[in-house]
């Protein structure tokens, strides 16, 4: 899988087993020091947008709407109001997106490389939905990736699923990830930080001893940080 950027260490971690190094500042394969994070936020993208087309009809739409403001931005689809709907996946659920120019993907990369072994998987099943329900045979599909030759990208592209199946579950028995075997995961959460290391720190302890008697296909790894570890409420 993908390691993960934390930004407070500086550091690149595998949120399954621990492991961690110091961030790159060269690509250790051709050495180029031109490493950069990347992202666009739904307001970046919008706003940029804007600037590179004066006078553009934009809405946006987020998983956090009212039922009333998703009513509102459909009705406006259908009158022709809007000429691009900018959002996250919750454009598959509830918006209409018949008489589609131009379904575009932007920075696919970001959700392949999201740190978790069914990453490609959600991918997959997201953009596939995509394609699905907002092409027609006018329709021009666009996917921005630096990454062109990902077996997914080429799956959604080509539409199939057994494409991205007999290349997905090669992975997964190559990496022994599920369902080649069964994964359990715990979350341990308290207030206190570290409370919650001391608590996660006993569980792993706990379950590596009575796990014993099951022999060497089982396994435990230690506890590790999950990406977010503070939330708002």
């Amino acid at each position: 899988v993908s390691l993960s950027f934390h930004k407070n260490t500086n550091k690149l971690h595998c949120h399954y087993c621990g492991y961690k190094i110091a961030a790159l500042s060269r690509c250790p394969a051709c050495g180029s020091d031109k490493i950069r994070h990347m992202g666009f936020g739904l307001d970046q993208l919008a706003e940029y947008l804007k600037r590179r087309f004066p006078g553009i009809r934009i809405g946006t739409v987020t998983g956090n709407m009212k039922r009333t403001e998703i009513k509102k931005i459909n009705s406006a689809i259908d009158c022709g109001e809007i000429d691009v709907l900018i959002g996250t996946q919750v454009i598959n659920k509830h918006f209409n997106l018949t008489n589609v120019g131009v379904a575009a993907a932007v920075l696919i990369d970001r959700d392949l490389n999201q740190g978790n072994y069914q990453a490609a998987e959600t991918v997959y099943q997201t953009y596939s939905r995509v394609v699905e329900k907002a092409m027609d045979v006018t329709t021009r599909g666009i996917i921005q990736t630096h990454e062109p030759e990902n077996e997914t990208i080429y799956s959604i592209k080509n539409e199939s699923f057994e494409e991205f199946y007999r290349g997905e579950i090669r992975y997964r028995e190559l990496m022994k990830y599920p369902p080649i075997v069964n994964m359990v995961s715990f979350g341990v959460f308290q207030k206190n930080e570290k409370e919650a290391e001391k608590d996660a720190f006993q569980l792993y302890v706990t379950l590596k001893e009575e796990i014993k008697e099951y022999g060497r296909d089982h396994v435990v790894y230690k506890p590790v940080r999950i990406g977010v570890t503070k939330g708002g409420n």
